[in-house]
């Protein structure tokens, strides 16, 4: 549905972008200005007899007008704050604590090949590695 939505101008007062422009068959006018709604940037447009599917493509074509004017939406900013989940903590045994049988036989389980003629320390630094 062609709603003859036409730009007027794009203007910054006070660091925020407007748009004014026009509408309808009576040219009716109106002024786009941005708003963050949770976290996406938006255009409140405001004029007298707007319904929702006009004041939508009276906003996608102010947005359009505010990127072909090389100026940017503000940045919307997070309202809260995601929490980062930590990542589990994995025990590493105390191999330093073990005597040389057991450390052989943990790297029969790890599947370290070539481990029965090392010393304690060669053991261990081959179970961390």
């Amino acid at each position: 549905m062609n709603k003859n939505i036409q730009i007027i101008e794009v203007t910054l007062v006070n660091s925020t972008p407007i748009v004014r422009g026009t509408f309808g068959a009576g040219l009716t006018a109106f002024e786009a200005v941005p708003f963050q709604w949770g976290g996406k940037m938006l255009m409140k447009v405001s004029a007298d007899g707007l319904d929702r599917g006009t004041r939508v493509a009276i906003g996608i074509k102010s947005k359009a007008a505010l990127r072909m004017a090389s100026l940017a939406l503000p940045v919307a900013v997070p309202k809260r704050v995601k929490k980062v989940e930590a990542a589990p903590v994995v025990a590493v045994p105390d191999y330093g604590s073990m005597d040389v049988k057991t450390l052989r036989a943990a790297c029969k389980e790890k599947g370290i090949k070539g481990y029965s003629d090392l010393k304690k320390v060669d053991l261990v630094v081959r179970l961390l590695a």
